[in-house]
């Protein structure tokens, strides 16, 4: 019997001393930091990377038009136009008052819901995902995309507005994969975030509408049917968080815009999905959007070129793969696998019905279907719900195939977003790059020649008088020429593509050429 134990206790391994209690706060703080700091080095660098670009960056024309519509005194913030987002609006006018302007106040909010967004995904990828390299893919997909980073730095709405559904989105996460029975006054404080987050979503830009409808319809009623439990007045409690704040702050910050918006502002988007789909995909995979060849090797992005166009198709092929494997075992799945794959479920059908809604408003109220930025909630639920459906852990051969050829594709896409990493140009703007560093020019220029006004196209015009608020200039203006630029002019800023032509009729002699771009400035010979 004794040399039974003896044998027993040397061959088999033996577990640590059993701990009395839960961990201390600062050993979960530990643990978490052990296991996420890759994502943690990610995220700060996304967090460096876009504070830098709001500094070095030019300011866009939508961006100035933004500032000297809505921002600049004594201009009105609750304006009703399709460029005034109302919540961006209200918050430059604050950061401008407090801190005066430059490039970093005015694109403060946008900056702020950078933040907000960043740590949303972090806290989704570190809740739904326990593979590491899985949830580093998905970080970068969420964050690093150019198109979805470009807008976490313009002076726009997207960036608040994808924050605050990445916060729905994470609500509604932790919902599904909650362990335990939550508790009415929990459940309650819950339903009013995410009613606090779609009205603020909302307010930042309404193009996400349907989005956030969906997602905070799709927190309600799972929110009802968990608190059932606890009676009436308890789902009218709930009834009330899931209404009342969203509806409030709808009402305080957009009401008089709603109500006085014009038919004729609607006019940014698509009649065909088909467009709509190529426009989600171009700025992330089409010629013009080239490799930082300060990153990547020329010699390489080429190939690498060649073959990307078929990333996504791969990828599709792969979820379709993985989603009918394992709703196969739908039965033998742990119940945290289950919950996972519910998530995936309900973001899928979310986004399904966010484009069966948009299609219904062309067919029925003429409303043209979301385009490029005003898409970009499509990017968010598709990312999620790809996320969600391969954090399911592998059973049989079949599956762990499907699946590692999924994570190694979703890396494969993460350092290609790497690879696109700029701070020189949005993507959507990208011609006008070099208007801040054209500005000084121009300026010295004029007041060398004694020039007054300097004749630019629209392209231009909202940016350079956006620069003389900043930088405090009377003596010099920029004028707009609408449609056929005007003769006869002493110095012209304009792109010289567009005007090759104007300025060899002209004889006008080019005096500065953007570093990046085809801006000039060409002044009239003598």
């Amino acid at each position: 019997m004794v040399s039974q134990y003896v044998t027993d206790t040397l061959t088999t391994p033996q577990s640590p001393p059993a701990r009395h209690g839960s961990p201390t706060r600062r050993e979960r703080l530990v643990r978490h930091l052990r296991r996420n700091w890759p994502l943690l080095l990610t995220a700060a660098f996304a967090v460096f990377w876009i504070f830098h670009r709001a500094i070095v960056q030019s300011v866009t024309v939508d961006e100035a038009n933004t500032y000297l519509r809505w921002v600049e005194p004594p201009n009105d913030q609750w304006g009703a136009n399709s460029n005034n987002h109302i919540l961006n609006t209200l918050l430059i006018r604050l950061s401008v008052w407090c801190f005066g302007l430059s490039h970093l106040s005015f694109r403060g909010p946008a900056l702020l819901g950078g933040l907000i967004y960043i740590a949303a995904v972090y806290r989704f990828c570190t809740l739904c995902i326990r593979y590491r390299l899985l949830s580093w893919a998905i970080f970068l997909a969420f964050v690093y995309n150019p198109i979805l980073m470009d807008y976490l730095v313009a002076a726009r709405g997207y960036a608040l507005a994808m924050a605050f559904l990445m916060v729905e989105i994470y609500l509604l996460a932790r919902l599904l994969l909650a362990r335990k029975t939550l508790s009415e006054r929990r459940l309650t404080r819950w339903m009013t975030f995410a009613s606090v987050s779609a009205g603020l979503a909302f307010c930042a830009n309404f193009s996400f509408s349907f989005a956030i409808g969906l997602v905070t319809l799709a927190i309600f009623l799972i929110v009802f049917r968990m608190q059932r439990r606890y009676g009436r007045m308890a789902c009218v409690r709930l009834a009330a968080a899931a209404v009342l704040p969203a509806a409030a702050i709808a009402f305080f910050l957009a009401g008089s815009i709603l109500a006085e918006m014009p038919k004729d502002q609607l006019i940014w988007g698509t009649h065909h999905l088909s467009e709509m789909w190529r426009e989600l995909r171009i700025p992330y995979f089409a010629e013009y959007t080239e490799f930082n060849t300060a990153l990547v090797n020329p010699l390489l992005a080429k190939p690498l070129k060649a073959v990307r166009f078929y990333f996504l198709w791969m990828l599709a092929l792969l979820t379709a793969v993985y989603v009918v494997l394992l709703v196969r075992r739908w039965r033998v799945l742990e119940a945290r696998d289950r919950s996972r794959l519910r998530l995936s479920g309900t973001l899928f059908a979310i986004f399904l019905s966010t484009v069966l809604a948009h299609w219904l408003q062309l067919k029925i109220f003429k409303v043209l279907l979301p385009l490029e930025r005003t898409s970009l909630f499509f990017v968010l639920l598709m990312t999620a719900a790809v996320a969600a459906l391969f954090s399911v852990r592998a059973s049989g051969l079949t599956e762990r195939i499907s699946r590692g050829c999924a994570i190694a594709l979703l890396t494969l896409m993460g350092f290609y977003s790497l690879g696109y990493l700029r701070d020189s140009f949005f993507n959507t703007w990208r011609g006008q790059a070099d208007v801040a560093a054209a500005f000084p020019v121009a300026v010295s220029l004029s007041r060398q020649a004694g020039f007054k006004t300097v004749s630019t196209d629209p392209e231009y015009g909202a940016i350079l008088n956006f620069y003389r608020s900043l930088y405090k200039v009377a003596d010099v203006e920029f004028q707009d020429e609408f449609g056929k630029m005007a003769t006869g002019k002493s110095i012209y800023l304009i792109g010289e593509g567009r005007f090759r032509e104007f300025i060899a009729s002209e004889n006008l002699k080019i005096v500065y050429r953007g570093p990046t771009t085809d801006l000039v400035i060409a002044v009239r010979q003598p």
